[in-house]
């Protein structure tokens, strides 16, 4: 990647001396501060990241935002157990090639939070299992803390560590009042995957197996748009099997933007309930989504249904 100079550390405004007290915070999120970099394209994407364990969402260089002297990104404190991390980010241009930056230390502790209770089992369910192995639809993981008397343990850091063909959202987490804490993991490559989970000293372990389907390519087209207002559409779709041209009608969709610039999916229009879409495909496979953005504004409508992959680029406005 071609970029001028070393990238300076991130800066963490909430951070004193090395040490950020969630007690004290108004807000429950941790924002990271990084500066313009050089040679920065539209497209590029930064993605922050503690300890290779937890990451952010990606925050892209638009036309909007390219000419800023700073990138405020932000990562919700309940994704991050109290620990000490290094804090860096990546910058990865439109070919994947990506630059890390140079590292801040940071203490994240919660001063007025009690310590859990000692972890002695770790029991894991798998909530959905048996998705497509597209990269995107996840299978999810429920993950509970006990103590020695099979009581719930909650605010217990659990980390979670899969194979290199799996993406695990969060990597690590906090239980909840129950003792529970739930993690997605994707990934592209079909079959049985192993997943290991853990106390935070290691001690305590447990593992689960989720198997990603093999997926089918499919044809996505686009047969009908409706404009709604300035900034709303609602596009309908439609999805064949490539080989044999068939609809893949009668199943669930799961999709999602990729590269989106000024657009999004919305569930629906204006809080008016009746614009909800159904997301299962109809006789003929079809199916509608709504968005909400800007004219030109553009993205990659990736869908799977039936274990079926299928994508297609869109341009708000131009249908």
């Amino acid at each position: 990647m071609s970029i001028s100079g070393s990238l300076t550390a991130p800066f963490l405004p909430q951070s004193n001396n090395g040490f950020i007290d969630e007690s004290e915070l108004s807000q429950p999120i941790l924002v990271v501060v990084i500066n313009q970099y050089e040679h920065a394209h539209v497209d590029d994407y930064i993605t922050v990241h503690l300890n290779n364990e937890i990451s952010s969402k990606r925050f892209y260089i638009t036309e909007k935002n390219i000419h800023r002297p700073r990138y405020v990104i932000s990562i919700p404190f309940s994704e991050i157990p109290l620990d000490s991390y290094d804090v860096f980010y990546t910058i990865t241009d439109w070919t994947e090639n990506s630059a890390s930056s140079a590292t801040t230390r940071v203490t994240i502790k919660k001063s007025d939070y009690p310590q859990p209770a000692v972890i002695s089992y770790l029991e894991t369910e798998s909530l959905a299992n048996g998705m497509p192995a597209n990269g995107y639809t996840p299978n999810s993981v429920l993950i509970t803390a006990l103590d020695e008397k099979k009581m719930a343990v909650p605010g217990a850091p659990i980390h979670i560590v899969a194979n290199d063909n799996t993406h695990i959202t969060p990597s690590s987490g906090v239980t909840n009042q129950d003792g529970e804490v739930v993690f997605c993991v994707t990934s592209d490559v079909g079959g049985i995957s192993s997943i290991q989970v853990a106390s935070r000293d290691g001690n305590i372990k447990d593992k689960v197996e989720l198997y990603f389907s093999p997926v089918n390519e499919a044809i996505l087209i686009i047969t009908g748009s409706e404009q709604i207002g300035e900034e709303y559409e609602t596009i309908t779709l439609q999805f064949f099997d490539k080989n044999t041209k068939e609809p893949i009608k009668n199943s669930i969709v799961y999709y999602k933007l990729d590269q989106a610039i000024n657009i999004n999916n919305i569930l629906e229009i204006s809080l008016n309930p009746d614009t909800i879409r159904s997301v299962i495909t109809d006789e003929i496979g079809q199916f509608q989504i709504n968005l909400k953005g800007h004219s030109n504004g553009s993205c990659l409508i990736m869908v799977t249904a039936n274990n079926y992959v299928g994508s297609i680029n869109y341009t708000m406005g131009q249908q």
